[in-house]
């Protein structure tokens, strides 16, 4: 039986999380299981759908997981967090419990390692500090190592503990005889500090590894101090090496614990840009067709054609929300700021969220003066007021009302965006920007989305060196979004956008479009052929190749996700065809991130275009010159 498309989304974005989570019903019964937590317990979700987690793990009934989730049942909604050792499994558990539409979800997530590297190191620390504090006899009975030294700094008389931790003799260590028992590549930095130490007459302290007499090398931490005399002088010098092996083995394992989070992030990061590849290919051509449905004017369809064209742009949206918090949360996204006008900003935004507020017949009113001058990216600007405005339109009832008004407020430029909508709880107002978090919503999940574009917006606003924060009464009393952004100087204004030419056009520039999705290629093909240009397609870079002899293309469209031949190899090859010259490379894929934009233009490509594109703005750019 085919998977309807939210419950697949949903699907995909659960086993998309690292974290394990369990979704139960108010009784306790496993609703759903992602993939990291079968991992975690061990059993398949087929093992554990329908039956109550006491039937599966009877142990839990005297276990503090039971009374929390009691609670939470009777309460019907709320967050409990809890920690806890389970022996059973052997693991530490820090748990996110939260009820919600009817459900409990529990985020689990593994903190056994970190949690036993903290412990070890504490316990080891906490024994550094007081052995450094302890009377020479206690840290002799300790077994760390206690020695002198001449007021010269060189070691000379009766060594004990020295000599019997590393097996030099009195006469090896003499001298500056014991820098050979530190490990070779710590003795001369140790020499040269202690040098120093020893001019200054100041306290020396260094960590070194020292080579006990089996051979092997332990760290320690040493300290000395000069013992001085009634004339200034040095008498000698008393110091203490603290064995901090296990301190340097914890703060090891802490090192690669998180050398493993940021793998596991990247690796995150790479799923979700391949997500948006995959999802993005077979948008390209459905956007396409809706496109040429709208030039040739099939009035029997438009409406069909328009909740196809809806519903497309709905999962655009999603895509680009789960690859801009991927880029977002790993500092990739940076800004391309100049002067803009906000009411300009304001415009667009509402041109990207007006079919969803036309869509629930809702009301707009705007008050937005110009001459509020603001230094920012144009692009991100839009999509945080378009976020804004989108989450408005989804939590106020048909037929409801949203406010924007602008103003100077000292040296802030300020935007409040406020709605009639259904409003926001108390309890989730601290909470309403953090990714994934959202407003109550009923089973069928009518108004849908992530969770995204807030903690997007939140992220977008820090970057211009602003904040956004939100307000509303209570739920049922509408919502108010504030944002502050700081105010450019009065000085200039912002240029207006030049505008883009619409289809249709005559060029007559010959377009060569590469791409083994063949609905894909033949659609955008026969799509530039009703706005005036002349095609020819090829599935691979072999095919295309062959094409360019005789039709000697003036642009090239090429997919980089070609089969045998990918589309940077055949961008270099075109590229070595002289005769080809001046002609001009676009990438057209799936594969949207900063670094695939990078390798595009390092393989000689002119621009970059993420599927789906809008059939008026690629002609724009077909029609620039080399």
């Amino acid at each position: 039986m085919a998977v309807p498309l939210s419950d697949a989304w949903s699907a995909v974005a659960l086993d998309s999380l690292e974290d394990p989570i369990s979704v139960f019903s108010l009784e306790g019964v496993y609703v759903s299981i992602n993939a990291a937590g079968e991992t975690l317990l061990g059993k398949r979700a087929a093992e554990l759908v329908g039956r109550t987690y006491l039937e599966v793990f009877p142990e839990l009934e005297s276990h503090p997981f039971h009374e929390v989730f009691r609670r939470l049942s009777a309460a019907k909604t709320g967050i409990e967090r809890l920690e806890f050792y389970y022996p059973p499994m052997e693991v530490w558990s820090s748990q996110r419990m939260q009820a919600v539409s009817g459900v409990i979800v529990v985020e689990w997530r593994n903190i056994t390692t970190l949690k036993r590297a903290e412990q070890e190191q504490e316990r080891t620390r906490s024994s550094l500090e007081r052995e450094k504090d302890r009377y020479a006899a206690l840290v002799r009975a300790t077994g760390h190592i206690v020695w002198t030294n001449t007021s010269e700094g060189e070691m000379s008389g009766e060594q004990p503990d020295w000599c019997a931790f590393t097996g030099q003799t009195r006469d090896e260590c003499a001298g500056f005889g014991w820098s050979k028992a530190v490990h070779p590549e710590d003795a001369q930095p140790t020499i040269d500090a202690w040098k120093r130490a020893v001019e200054r007459r100041t306290t020396f302290e260094f960590e070194h590894r020292l080579r006990r007499v089996d051979g092997q090398y332990r760290w320690f931490a040493i300290r000395a101090a000069p013992i001085m005399l009634a004339d200034g002088s040095v008498r000698e010098w008393v110091g203490l090496h603290s064995d901090i092996e296990e301190q340097k083995q914890a703060a090891q394992k802490l090192e690669e614990a998180r050398l493993a989070a940021e793998a596991g992030n990247r690796t995150k990061d790479e799923f979700l840009a391949m997500l948006g590849h995959e999802l993005r290919n077979p948008l390209a051509p459905i956007t396409t067709a809706l496109q040429l449905m709208r030039l040739r004017g099939a009035g029997i369809l438009e409406r069909e054609r328009g909740v196809i064209e809806r519903q497309v742009n709905h999962l655009v949206l999603l895509v680009n929300d789960l690859l801009d918090i991927a880029r977002i949360t790993s500092g990739k996204v940076t800004l391309t700021r100049e002067r803009l006008e906000l009411a300009d900003v304001i415009a667009k935004a509402l041109e990207i969220s007006g079919p969803l507020i036309d869509q629930r017949q809702q009301r707009v009113s705007t008050e937005v003066p110009r001459g509020l001058i603001i230094d920012g990216d144009p692009h991100r600007l839009g999509q945080i007021f378009a976020n804004i405005l989108t989450n408005a339109a989804k939590f106020t009832p048909p037929g409801g009302r949203i406010e924007v008004r602008g103003a100077r407020e000292g040296n802030d430029t300020v935007v409040h965006v406020t709605d009639t909508g259904v409003g926001i709880a108390a309890q989730l107002l601290p909470r309403v920007f953090d990714r994934f978090v959202q407003g109550h919503q009923e089973i069928d999940r009518e108004r849908g989305g992530l969770g995204l574009g807030l903690a997007i917006v939140r992220h977008l606003v820090t970057m211009h060196g602003g904040q956004v924060s939100v307000f509303s009464p209570g739920t049922g009393k509408g919502t108010t979004f504030t944002v502050r952004l700081p105010a450019a100087g009065p000085d200039g204004t912002a240029e207006e956008a030049p505008a883009i030419n619409p289809a249709p056009r005559s060029t007559g520039r010959r377009v060569l479009v590469v791409d083994d999705n063949e609905d894909a290629a033949d659609l955008l093909a026969y799509a530039l052929q009703n706005i005036g240009y002349q095609t020819r397609t090829a599935y691979d870079g072999a095919s295309a190749l062959r094409v360019v002899d005789s039709f000697r293309p003036d642009v090239a469209l090429l997919d980089i996700g070609l089969p045998v031949m990918n589309g940077y190899e055949l961008a270099q090859k075109l590229r070595a065809l002289v005769e080809l010259r001046p002609l001009r490379l676009v990438a057209l894929t799936g594969y949207g991130q900063d670094r695939d934009r990078d390798r595009a233009r390092e393989a000689g490509f002119d621009a970059h275009v993420v599927k789906p594109v809008d059939l008026t703005q690629l002609a724009a750019l077909l029609d620039e010159k080399k």
